[in-house]
């Protein structure tokens, strides 16, 4: 056997995954993620924003925003430690999580860190060429 089939597969391998990295990042478009969160929380907070029936969506208050890109940003959380950025009360935080909980962005098991999650509503403004 040469070397010449194995270093045709390499490279074969290396450009089909070079290929779908470049078709992923056009569509998820990472560089306008933050003004994209931006808006979407903005329309939320004002209560504007609007589900694919065309049903408006509850509003959302402002620390929402921070929540959602710390966990974005840095991985799952603690309630502790959320509560720990935003300055607020045990019971604030409460009801900030179960307006996230309610509105699909997050997944808030009991005495278990917070994660992020995706509602349809989100992925729409969020990712828009996903569609």
């Amino acid at each position: 056997m040469s070397d010449k089939g194995p270093l045709n597969f390499t490279e074969y391998f290396i450009e089909t995954a070079l290929d779908q990295v470049k078709y992923f990042s056009s569509l998820l478009a990472p560089q306008k993620l933050r003004e994209r969160i931006e808006v979407y929380f903005e329309m939320r907070a004002r209560g504007v924003l609007t589900d694919s029936r065309g049903e408006l969506l509850s509003p959302l208050k402002p620390e929402t925003k921070g929540i959602y890109n710390q966990l974005l940003y840095s991985g799952p959380k603690t309630r502790a430690e959320i509560m720990e950025f935003l300055n607020v009360s045990e019971r604030t935080l409460r009801t900030i999580i179960s307006q996230m909980e309610d509105a699909g962005l997050v997944k808030a098991p009991a005495k278990q860190p917070v994660t992020l999650a995706l509602s349809p509503s989100s992925i729409e403004l969020l990712f828009p060429h996903l569609w």
